[in-house]
């Protein structure tokens, strides 16, 4: 049925409904027209359910049950929930009106209440109290049936009774069916009978019963824990009157009973920290009677180990095992803590198996007990450990003074120090073989000793507890040992004008690298990790003052100074300024870069003296006496600079003047031979030396009519050195070694090779050729042959090559030029000699290669870098002098800064001598361009032919050198040499890719 009401404002009362009845209230919002309506908003909800009605509680007699009925309410009921409330406390819930509540307690008041439910909505109707019915233990209650068809017919009852205890019968009469016998003793076995008396007094066949008396209860008891986790012991005081036996029963998370005749009994098997309900019950036949139940707790059990999970300064974290079998109890825990040096004892509770302890004093020894709090505020046997607190760490930890074997430290105090304490100084190093040191000391300072030099240390300091166990946060530093000074530190000039190598031998310890100084009238600074360095650019004939410093992480150490000087440089030209009969007076031009002290020294000589004279000046100009007329002298002069060394010598040679009346007796015939004579001049002529200045005009003069005067030039290079003897290159056992039978080596520049006892072991076709500086600065080798590779790595290894120059392609024009000696890749073994490839960079006009050469039984390693040119047609020129002057200066880049000055510079081609003479004559001319203003190619290429024939080998190689000298001199008075390259990007990205690669894979 659906009922609507309207209302014109926010509420409404809703009457007229159903008790207990649940209803689904619609809300609509209704215009003024009355019609039209919004959507509904629902609300569900419940009436109250009516009160049951005419509640009743009745014990019929009984001791420990009571039966509750009611009458069922208007409206709708769901279900009723009764609850009775006393010593027994229960709810039950029932769809009926009555319902029974057994197992009460007899003799007592009990509250019954009686609740309706309808779906969310319940009534409680008023309660009622009713009591079980109470025990008697000193009467018996009797009632029997009507005697058969004696229904309103007068009678009595006699009711005799007695007990098996004593000898006396009790009578007594009734006149209903029910009597209670009185004063009787309890818990005894009582005997009944009752007839029926009639008229006249006549008693019918007696109806004979046993019935117990029920016993009293026990009174007195006691539940004593002992203390104990597991057990109870129970005790009582026995009732008066009679008890067959007595039956104690625990109730709780263990329940047990126990059936004894005496006054005690003891639960075992029970479970720590709970509540125990203990009943005692006497029991006499049938009749039973029990005493008000006793409540008692077992002991919680202790918890578990103590564990310091946190140690601080002020504050320690402890936590501990759960108490045994005491899982999912309600428990707490209480904490208490002491110190010896306190008479205060500190408790903190917790309801967690952990704590953390606040407020207490660093590096202090505390006992600390923890017990188990269980029910009735029971606490278990206590769990005790010791433990110290942190000491504060040390304050300004400092590093006083290193020396190369120890550190010396210092600190202060903590705060809160105590006497009692010491200290842990701990030595980490960062080698990771090496073994962690500690040592103990109870001031506050600690010398460390025993360490490597150079070594970077992170000592780390501990404040320790008497306990030597608790240590303090730690406080670190990181500081070095000194590093050794470099050991027997050596300056060598190598006859170098500009130059000086600095070599030392690494000490002992560990370095990180070393800063190099020198200093005087050029200073400079370098770091290396290695050995040895190279100060260049240096200024000829000076003194300098080299340190070297050994640096590992922020500590130095430097080795006492060493002096050395460079060579001074030669000097200028010779010109004779006045050749007498017996004097010659000469004049030189000054040394470059030499506006220092210095001297000179020439040393002359004749063919027919053994012996040179010599003469000192302080002057570039001297005149030699008492010489012999009409005769040839070779003069050489040399600068001598600080610590008297000498320069390379400037020689020449000049005839002094014959005597006057000699040379008349021949005037007639100079017309004639004139020409003969300045013919035999020339060929006597080692050098065509000029400025670079007048170069240019020489060189305009030599190139008119098709280079002439170049290929006149070249034609009296022709027989230059051609008797020189070659007598070890004509052995037969060595001509095999030798690729053309006309280029053999001069025995007295050969480069002569270890032997093992057979003469023709040490032959190699290579010669030493002298460059700018050094008279043994290029060897220049035939290509190898398949038979002499090994010679020709021996070579390498021997003479200490750190650059190697190949001007030829294996094959050209179909013609093998030169075996490919080294290894496309990985590595290849040539005799006692490992070579590998380790890097390869092919560009358009050469390829660089770096080989790492090892002597495999001395596993000693060297490393050696190939430029192998690649745009060189056999007996022809480069395309340009661009090409080879880049080459040479790229070779130069490197050999400046990689390779000793003490090494020789290895060239080959395929005879070693064409396109080999014209790459060496190309770098002495560029140096002396550099070095004097001055150019002499006929010179240069006149000497390399007095140390290996056919130098320079085609005229065309000869002109093309005299092209490059005017491209340097040109480039030269328009910017710096650099500029000569600087120009080309692929130089300069060849230039930089390698000297990446020299210092990251070699």
């Amino acid at each position: 049925m659906i009922k609507n009401t309207k209302v014109s404002n926010e509420s409404v009362n809703i009457t007229d409904l159903t008790p207990g009845e649940t209803y689904t209230f619609l809300i609509y919002t209704r215009a003024a027209d009355n019609v039209t309506e919004s959507d509904p908003v629902l609300l569900t909800t419940c009436t109250v359910p009516g009160q049951a009605v005419g509640i009743t509680v009745n014990n019929s007699m009984s001791v420990n049950s009571l039966v509750v009925k009611w009458t069922a309410p208007t409206g709708k009921v769901s279900n009723y929930t009764v609850t009775i409330t006393g010593d027994v406390n229960r709810t039950l819930q029932t769809t009926s009106t009555q319902i029974t509540f057994s197992d009460l307690l007899p003799g007592r008041n009990y509250t019954v209440t009686v609740q309706t439910v309808s779906g969310n909505c319940t009534n409680t109707a008023p309660s009622v109290t009713e009591a079980t019915y109470g025990i008697e233990s000193s009467s018996i209650a009797l009632f029997w049936g009507e005697p058969i068809n004696m229904t309103g017919v007068n009678k009595l009852y006699s009711i005799t009774y007695w007990n098996s205890s004593s000898s006396v019968n009790w009578t007594v009469t009734s006149d209903t069916p029910i009597v209670t016998l009185k004063n009787l003793t309890s818990g005894t076995n009582y005997t009944v009978s009752v007839v029926t008396v009639g008229v006249l007094g006549y008693q019918s066949t007696p109806v004979i019963g046993c019935k117990f008396t029920t016993p009293d209860q026990v009174y007195g008891i006691t539940v004593n824990n002992n203390k104990s986790v597991d057990s109870l012991v129970v005790n009582w005081m026995g009732p008066a009157g009679q008890v067959s036996y007595y039956v104690v029963n625990i109730t709780g998370d263990v329940n047990s009973t126990q059936q004894i005749s005496s006054l005690s009994v003891t639960f075992s098997g029970l479970l720590p920290g709970r509540n125990y309900t203990i009943t005692v019950q006497t029991v006499s036949g049938d009749r039973t009677n029990t005493a008000q139940p006793v409540t008692e707790a077992t002991y919680p059990t202790a918890p578990g180990n103590i564990i310091f999970t946190n140690i601080g300064t002020n504050t320690i974290t402890l936590s501990w095992g759960e108490p045994i079998n005491m899982t999912s109890v309600m428990k707490s825990y209480s904490i208490t803590y002491w110190n010896s040096s306190s008479s205060v004892n500190w408790t903190v509770p917790s309801n967690t198996p952990y704590v953390t302890l606040e407020n207490m004093t660093s590096g202090t020894n505390y006992t600390v007990s923890v017990v188990t709090v269980g029910v009735r505020g029971y606490l278990s046997t206590p769990v005790i450990s010791y433990v110290f607190t942190k000491p504060m760490p040390v304050i300004s930890l400092q590093n006083t003074s290193s020396t190369t074997s120890s550190v010396a430290l210092i600190w202060r105090k903590s705060f809160e120090y105590q006497s009692s304490y010491s200290y842990r100084v701990q030595t980490n190093v960062t080698s990771p073989s090496a073994v962690v040191k500690n040592m103990t000391v109870t001031s506050e300072s600690a010398n460390i000793t025993d360490l490597s030099a150079g070594e970077t240390y992170t000592f780390i300091v501990y404040t320790r507890a008497a306990d030597i166990v608790t240590e303090s946060d730690p406080v670190s530093i990181t500081s070095c040992t000194i590093p050794e000074q470099a050991v027997g530190v050596t300056v060598g000039n190598q006859n170098s004008f500009n130059s000086l190598v600095v070599s030392w031998t690494a000490p002992a310890g560990k370095v990180s690298y070393y800063i190099v100084s020198i200093t005087g009238d050029v200073s400079k600074t370098l770091q290396s990790t290695s050995t040895q360095v190279t100060f260049t650019g240096l200024l000829p004939g000076r003194n300098y003052t080299i340190t070297v410093l050994t640096v590992s992480y922020d500590c130095t150490n430097t080795a006492p100074p060493v002096t050395e000087a460079t060579y001074p440089t030669p000097p200028g030209t010779i010109t004779f300024t006045d050749v007498r009969t017996n004097t010659i007076t000469l004049s030189w031009g000054e040394p470059m870069n030499m506006n220092v002290m210095k001297t000179y020294r020439i040393s002359y000589w004749n063919s027919s003296s053994s012996v040179a004279l010599t003469e000192t000046s302080n002057t570039p100009s001297i005149t030699l006496q008492n010489l012999t007329s009409g005769t040839n002298y070779t003069i050489s002069v040399v600068t001598v600079g600080v610590r008297g060394y000498q320069s390379t010598p400037v020689k020449t040679s000049i005839f002094t003047s014959v005597i006057i009346g000699a040379v008349l007796g021949t005037i007639l015939g100079v017309l004639g031979v004139a020409v003969v004579g300045g013919f035999i001049w020339w060929r006597r002529r080692k050098s065509l030396v000029m400025s670079t200045s007048s170069y240019l005009k020489h060189f305009d003069k030599q190139i008119a009519d098709s280079n002439l005067g170049f290929i006149e030039e070249y034609e009296k290079l022709g027989p230059v050195g051609k008797n020189l003897s070659k007598t070890a290159a004509e052995q037969p056992e060595n001509r095999e070694k030798n690729r053309y039978t006309n280029v053999l080596p001069y025995d007295l520049s050969r480069v002569t090779l270890s032997s093992n006892g057979n003469s023709t072991d040490d032959y190699i076709n290579a010669n030493f050729i002298p460059g700018y500086i050094n008279t043994k600065e290029f060897i220049a080798s035939q290509g190898p042959l398949p038979k002499t590779i090994n010679d020709f790595w021996r070579m390498i290894w021997e003479k200490d090559v750190r650059v190697l120059i190949m001007l030829t392609k294996c094959v050209e024009v179909g013609k093998v030029k030169c075996e490919e000696y080294w290894p496309s890749r990985s590595s290849r073994t040539f005799g006692n000699l490992s070579v590998s490839l380790k890097n390869e960079s092919i560009l358009p006009d050469w390829t660089i290669r770096d080989f790492l050469v090892t002597d495999i039984q001395t596993k000693q390693n060297k490393q050696l870098r190939h430029f192998h040119f690649t745009a060189w047609p056999d007996h022809g020129v480069p395309n340009t002098t661009d090409d080879l002057i880049r080459f040479r200066n790229l070779i130069r880049d490197y050999t400046a800064v990689h390779s000793p000055p003490s090494s020789p510079i290895l060239v080959h081609c395929s005879a070693g001598v064409g396109r080999t003479g014209t790459l060496i004559a190309l770098d002495r001319i560029i140096k002396q361009i550099e070095a004097e203003d001055k150019v002499d190619v006929y010179g240069v290429v006149y000497d390399l032919r007095m140390n290996r024939g056919l130098m320079v080998q085609t005229e065309s190689q000869y002109i093309f050198l005299n092209k490059c000298a005017l491209d340097v001199i040109k480039t030269r008075k328009t910017q710096n040499t650099d500029s000569i390259y600087q120009n080309y990007d692929i130089y300069q990205n060849v230039s930089s890719i390698y000297q990446n690669i020299s210092k990251t894979d070699i």
